[in-house]
């Protein structure tokens, strides 16, 4: 799975997802050295398989060691994962205000593309 996230091309991938009973949101950047790009995963095949394996995760965890966020580097074959717990969590925020703080965090002043919408 993790491997997917690389997608075509050279650069890391950073994902960073919020879990919960039910409901999962991944966002998936890939570094293009210059820039960022994010990853469109709703209309992407691999949104279902993601999203699947991170609520299994989620679920797999002891009822007292629920995790709020992974954050995940992909680099070649090999990647990092690391955990937030609730200690610390800002209940004002909404994932996408998280999500952009972590991928400052990771990319600095990097600028991101998103994809447009089509008309």
């Amino acid at each position: 799975m993790y491997r997917k996230l690389l997608g075509p091309g050279r650069g890391d991938a950073f994902l960073y997802a919020e879990a919960d009973d039910g409901w999962v949101a991944p966002f998936v950047f890939k570094d293009l050295a210059e820039s960022v790009a994010y990853r469109m995963l709703e209309e992407d095949t691999l949104c279902a398989e993601l999203s699947g394996e991170i609520l299994n995760l989620w679920y797999s965890a002891p009822p007292d060691q629920k995790w709020n966020a992974v954050i995940m580097t992909v680099s070649g074959n090999t990647f990092d994962a690391r955990f937030q717990y609730a200690e610390g969590w800002d209940e004002s925020e909404d994932e996408a205000d998280r999500c952009n703080r972590m991928v400052k965090a990771k990319f600095g002043d990097k600028p991101i593309t998103y994809p447009t919408d089509p008309l």
